[in-house]
């Protein structure tokens, strides 16, 4: 009796101790790379832009959010896309080589080594940032617009900048300022709300029709006010109500709409909100 004791109580153990390691390779596994992102110079302050998709139709005037940077011997404007909702900084491959062919000048700077950017450096607001081992994606067109104000972006920026630091993106006044601390003039009226930041993840804490539930604060979906799961858009929808078809927006991936009866409502904090159609 005593050995099927110990047989039983070690098979426990094992599976308990199986279980724990299997939770720390998947945990770490998906966990972001150390942050590897450097600012000097704060606070810093400049200007925001929407990027508008007209291929779509109807246009969508609030494709992306854009922030401007400036690179070393390179007399272009280039921009980054704001997006909070990946864990770090990455950058185009396609735009880059367009980028050196057009400014020899840029030199080595932003040469790949085993697909990335050893040391990516670039003036933002009045700032400098550095980023270290940058993640270089197979992405973009390749072709720099012949129009030097319009946006070529070469990458977009993550939640590695937030890191440590207070973003405050000003939508009416389309400005930015990035700080170490909330600028005292705002933090005297703004309205705060709960967030967590696991491993560089913007969590906000808000009542989606009246059921406590965490949202992802996504800037690179900026097309779209809400974004949920196919289960959940079904749980919420008004009962006979069909997705309805949207085209495609370049940067984001294909969703369906509805429209609802009544309209859904979100509360963050002592603030609502209500949609008249929610992407899935």
């Amino acid at each position: 009796m005593k050995t099927l004791f110990k047989v039983l109580l070690a098979l426990v153990l094992l599976l308990v101790l199986s279980g724990i390691g299997g939770y720390s390779y998947m945990k770490g596994k998906f966990a972001p790379p150390a942050n590897q992102l450097t600012v000097a110079g704060l606070p810093a302050t400049g200007p925001l832009r929407w990027l508008a998709d007209t291929v779509a139709r109807p246009a969508v005037p609030h494709a992306g959010l854009l922030v401007p940077i400036r690179l070393r011997n390179c007399p272009r404007t280039c921009y980054l896309q704001v997006d909070t909702g990946a864990p770090y900084t990455v950058l185009y491959a396609h735009q880059l080589t367009a980028l050196r062919q057009r400014y020899p000048a840029l030199g080595t700077s932003l040469q790949l080594r085993e697909k990335v950017v050893p040391e990516f450096r670039f003036a933002l607001g009045g700032a400098q940032v550095a980023v270290g081992h940058t993640k270089v994606l197979v992405n973009g067109t390749g072709e720099m617009p012949a129009d030097s104000l319009a946006p070529f972006i070469i990458g977009s920026l993550g939640a590695d900048v937030l890191e440590g630091r207070v973003l405050v993106l000003d939508y009416a006044a389309s400005r930015f300022t990035l700080a170490n601390e909330v600028p005292a003039d705002l933090a005297a009226r703004a309205i705060f709300a709960p967030l967590a930041f696991p491993e560089r993840r913007l969590l906000l804490t808000a009542a989606l029709n009246g059921e406590s539930r965490q949202l992802l604060f996504d800037s690179g979906t900026s097309a779209y006010t809400l974004l949920t799961s196919q289960e959940n858009w079904q749980g919420m929808a008004a009962p006979g109500a069909a997705p309805v078809p949207i085209p495609p927006i370049r940067g984001a991936k294909n969703c369906c709409c509805t429209r609802w009866l009544p309209t859904p409502g979100c509360a963050l904090g002592p603030l609502s909100f209500r949609w008249a159609r929610l992407p899935t």
